[in-house]
């Protein structure tokens, strides 16, 4: 798979009413914002939530992947 693209997790959540922020504090200094997200409160929490898996998802996608490569050497 291609290098990764984005800024490294682990990304985590906070809100600011009537805000979610979705954040990196995976970086060397302080935290730094992946995006904020501001509508109605139940869709933005688990969009929310869906973001800030993103990188782990992405984790277990490589995972899978390089699994799936190996046994199509075998």
């Amino acid at each position: 798979m291609s290098e990764m693209r984005f800024t490294p997790g682990p990304w985590e959540i906070s809100q600011e009413p009537p805000r979610w922020i979705i954040q990196s504090s995976g970086v060397p200094i302080g935290k730094k914002p992946i995006c904020f997200m501001v509508g109605d409160y139940v869709k933005c929490a688990g969009d929310a939530f869906l973001i800030a898996a993103s990188p782990d998802l992405y984790a277990a996608l490589q995972m899978l992947h390089d699994d799936i490569a190996e046994y199509a050497k075998i």
